[in-house]
């Protein structure tokens, strides 16, 4: 949807929104508001920001497992599909897609700022 409709989007002044549920939403709107806090009172953002969730609960939705069996279904189909999701820029706009973000969290890990055990979000991938 990215590659077929980003440069309509920017004539039009919209924002295509993928993963835009629970498991995105909260870290991405924290995460600008931390940016936007450390630019406004200290001159630049921060080069890292963590997200973390306590005591978390929930479900997962229909809409939710209707995407996951898609994407098993497209990747074990098209090969195009598997190429795109091993990367981890995928949904970024054509120009956008260089790089690997270092702070990615891919396995159980001791936080060193906290002193705990903290593990990536089920849906980072």
């Amino acid at each position: 949807m990215i590659d077929r409709y980003h440069a309509d989007a920017v004539d039009a002044g919209a924002r295509i929104v993928h993963s835009c549920g629970f498991d995105s939403i909260p870290a991405d709107l924290a995460t600008l508001l931390v940016q936007s806090f450390a630019t406004d009172e200290l001159g630049t953002p921060c080069d890292l920001v963590r997200i973390y969730l306590e005591n978390g609960r929930g479900g997962v939705s229909g809409g939710t497992t209707s995407s996951v069996l898609e994407v098993f279904r497209a990747a074990s189909t098209d090969p195009v599909a598997r190429q795109t999701l091993r990367n981890p820029y995928s949904l970024a706009p054509p120009g956008e897609r260089d790089g690997v973000d270092p702070g990615a969290q891919s396995f159980p890990r001791k936080d060193p700022l906290r002193g705990e055990w903290t593990a990536p979000s089920p849906m980072a991938a």
